[in-house]
């Protein structure tokens, strides 16, 4: 038996018809006790309007000829507040054109009222509910069948990974300060905020906590607050009930109700608007939310672990961010260091990468040439984690099965990177040494840069042409044709021998 009655909207300017079609509605309900059918009675089509912007209904029996509407612009206008609204014309109109427009206009049936039309308005109902429970029915089966699949997929998660920090790739001493404050949160209940540049992992960190901590086995559900405009992304957090705008044709639970004894994990929190700020302090403080729409709170118990890629305090100092929530969230802050500042993670990352996606693609690889490892050190990874992630995924594609990746196969804006002064500066020599290797690295990089234009290149430098001549012979930098530039050096060119399989790998096309 349905738990909420199924509202039947009649919409008729005449008394006595009202009273007979509300009278067969009360009749079927006593014959059929799984029915159970609620009467809305309106005499006017502004009247009927303000009870569906209002009070959504699931059935409208209205009347062709009305003070105030033509029944055709009337069923329009319904229609633009739900564009799946049964409606059944009941009118003593016997037009052909009125019937095919009704129809057309997207009308369910046109029932004329004739001497016999409330014996047939039952069956028109018994059809439009029969047609409303299967798709009631088939609404309730998605649901399940979603919500079972969230939850096989979370338990896919935690089973198949973890997150253990033995999973976590930190060798750094700098991800050693990020481990440790990663112990202090999962014994707290306080919250927390990851910082960090784009890319360097804060999600896994997040989940590290979740998967290690006391709601392990309850959800852990993640939400990108700049993925959604403002009021989809409030829908989506807090939900919405039946009726709370156009097209809410039902309730739907947020993701905060999702993630009851779990954790929500908000990424980008600080593009989260102002007013949503303020639903998530109550969120904080009250354990509470109130999904669109309603007038009553609803209890949750979620964790909140935050993140961001701005600087958070500074945009609360500018206005930009609630202070409040800000001091809220940060109890715990957690900073990721960019991939630049923990360099001696990088072998072991680009190794984990490798065995997990050669085994995806089903292929053997090797390993890498020393001189890939050694390029990926000194490369600077704007795109932190997820640029050598996507680096490595790429390389495992084009790489022939059985073989070593080598320096051929890696993208060219990293075979095209040299540092600044890199392998120039040392602890050991003199700081005439060191200023003659910069000095020769600057003339060679803007002789480069100007395609070989001793003019040009002088001019550049701010010294004379003789004067360039003579640091070109001082250090020995070969010289080119005019226009043909200079090829950067590899990295074993400073006074070293080339490591073992320098050529190796085949260069993509």
């Amino acid at each position: 038996m349905r738990d909420t009655p199924i509202r039947v909207l009649i919409v008729e300017d005449n008394v006595r018809h009202a009273e007979l079609m509300a009278e067969e509605l009360h009749r079927m309900t006593l014959e059929d006790h799984t029915l159970r059918l609620d009467p809305i009675r309106t005499r006017c089509g502004e009247d009927a309007l303000e009870v569906l912007r209002r009070e959504p209904a699931d059935i409208v029996l209205l009347d062709y000829g009305l003070p105030d509407y033509d029944g055709i612009e009337l069923l329009e206008e319904m229609r633009a507040i739900r564009s799946d609204l049964p409606v059944v014309f009941v009118t003593n109109r016997t037009s052909v054109k009125i019937a095919v427009d009704a129809m057309k206009g997207g009308a369910w049936d046109y029932l004329i009222k004739d001497e016999n039309y409330l014996g047939t308005l039952p069956m028109i109902i018994a059809d439009l509910i029969h047609k409303f429970r299967l798709r009631e029915d088939n609404r309730k089966l998605k649901e399940t069948v979603d919500s079972q699949s969230r939850e096989i997929n979370r338990l896919k998660t935690a089973l198949e990974g973890r997150f253990r920090f033995r999973n976590i790739i930190a060798s750094s001493s700098a991800m050693a300060r990020v481990l440790y404050r990663v112990e202090r949160a999962i014994d707290s209940t306080a919250g927390v905020l990851i910082e960090g540049e784009t890319g360097t992992g804060k999600e896994v960190i997040a989940r590290a906590i979740h998967l290690n901590g006391p709601r392990r086995e309850r959800p852990f559900i993640a939400q990108n607050c700049a993925a959604l405009p403002e009021n989809l992304l409030e829908s989506e957090l807090f939900g919405v009930v039946r009726g709370a705008f156009t097209g809410a044709d039902r309730d739907r639970k947020g993701l905060f109700e999702e993630a009851n004894g779990g954790s929500m994990f908000l990424d980008e929190i600080g593009e989260l608007a102002l007013h949503l700020q303020a639903k998530l302090l109550r969120v904080l403080q009250e354990q509470e939310i109130r999904p669109l729409g309603s007038a009553r709170t609803r209890r949750v118990d979620v964790r909140i672990i935050a993140a961001t890629n701005l600087d958070l305090e500074q945009a609360a100092a500018d206005g930009r961010f609630r202070k409040d929530l800000f001091y809220r969230l940060a109890v715990l802050p957690i900073r990721m260091p960019p991939l630049r500042d923990r360099r001696e993670d990088i072998p072991w990352l680009a190794e984990h990468f490798l065995r997990i996606y050669a085994q995806r693609e089903g292929k053997h690889v090797r390993g890498f040439e020393p001189e890939v490892l050694s390029l990926f050190e000194r490369y600077e990874w704007p795109g932190n984690v997820r640029e050598l992630e996507n680096e490595v995924h790429r390389l495992i594609a084009f790489c022939p099965e059985g073989e070593k990746i080598g320096i051929g196969l890696v993208s060219e804006r990293l075979r095209g990177f040299r540092a600044p002064y890199q392998g120039l500066v040392d602890d050991r020599s003199p700081l005439r040494d060191i200023l003659d290797r910069v000095e020769a690295r600057v003339v060679a990089d803007r002789l480069e840069l100007q395609k070989g234009n001793k003019t040009a290149t002088a001019e550049s430098l701010g010294i004379n042409r003789e004067t360039l001549y003579q640091k070109i012979a001082k250090h020995g930098i070969a010289a080119a044709p005019r226009g043909a530039g200079i090829p950067a050096p590899p990295a074993w060119a400073d006074g070293e021998e080339p490591p073992p399989g320098a050529n190796g790998g085949t260069p993509l096309p």
